[in-house]
């Protein structure tokens, strides 16, 4: 008995002085994951994609880090690389709001609006209070009802 509480002890005492140790992903690419995430936001999307690989090759399952570069793919009309990358992120983190709302624009852009709508629904979980990514699916699914596929020039197609 004595023996187990000393080692439930110790196992207790290091627990912090590990934590202290351990960088997450997120942390770790913090610096580069926020260039990437500007140069995006800048519409600069071939300088981003470098910046992007760095922060996979180190993190293969960033989540933000794949949707944004799916994001990025879809911006530039390549749907093929667009969806993997999506759909990797989707794989790491299957409520992942902004890779659902991307994914779910890009199915809209390529006329597949019950695609479109099965990620709505994941958003509806995922979203227990209001959230933008929600918001901004939602809306463009209404548009798609009433106007069809809004493909931007330049894209490639699945």
């Amino acid at each position: 008995m004595r023996v187990a509480l000393c080692a439930l002890w110790l196992g207790l005492a290091a627990g912090p002085a590990l934590a202290l140790d351990y960088t997450s992903p997120d942390a770790a690419a913090g610096a580069d994951y926020s260039k990437a995430s500007q140069l995006v936001a800048a519409q600069k999307y071939d300088e981003a994609m470098p910046v992007l690989q760095g922060i996979l090759k180190k993190f293969p399952n960033h989540a933000d880090a794949l949707n944004l570069m799916g994001y990025s793919y879809r911006k530039k009309g390549d749907y093929k690389q667009a969806f993997e990358f999506y759909e990797k992120a989707l794989e790491n983190n299957p409520l992942h709001r902004g890779a659902n709302e991307y994914i779910g624009q890009a199915y809209l852009e390529q006329g597949d609006l019950a695609s479109a709508e099965r990620h709505l629904k994941i958003l509806e979980k995922a979203c227990r209070i209001p959230c933008t990514e929600l918001d901004k699916l939602k809306a463009a699914i209404e548009d798609f009802k009433t106007k069809g596929p809004q493909t931007p020039s330049g894209a490639t197609g699945i």
